[in-house]
């Protein structure tokens, strides 16, 4: 099963290992943060906080940068398929999506 993993899940899935059902919370960056790891984590009886790019196809389109945005600051908060996704920005450039 876990060769079927990416590899940054992988190497997530190693380190949290001893920690496994813990109730704790594992803090991540966007090169470890996915869908795919949030599902595992909570597998583990563990909680995920961590940003996301923005190039990842799992993102829904609402968090994506959109040029017609107003060009201030707002926050955007969805259940999104089980997880819960938030996004804050102060351009409309800009979009920062996190888990």
């Amino acid at each position: 099963m876990m060769s079927k993993l990416t590899h940054p899940t992988q190497v997530v899935l190693r380190l949290i290992a001893p920690i496994a059902y813990s109730n704790r919370n594992i803090t991540g960056d966007n090169w470890y943060s996915s869908i795919e790891l949030i599902d595992e984590v909570r597998k583990c009886g563990l909680t995920y906080v961590g940003t996301m790019r923005t190039n990842k196809m799992q993102i829904p389109p609402q968090f994506q940068p959109n040029r017609s945005r107003p060009a201030h600051f707002f926050i955007i908060w969805i259940f999104w398929e089980n997880h819960d996704c938030f996004s804050c920005t102060e351009t409309r450039k800009s979009c920062y999506p996190s888990l």
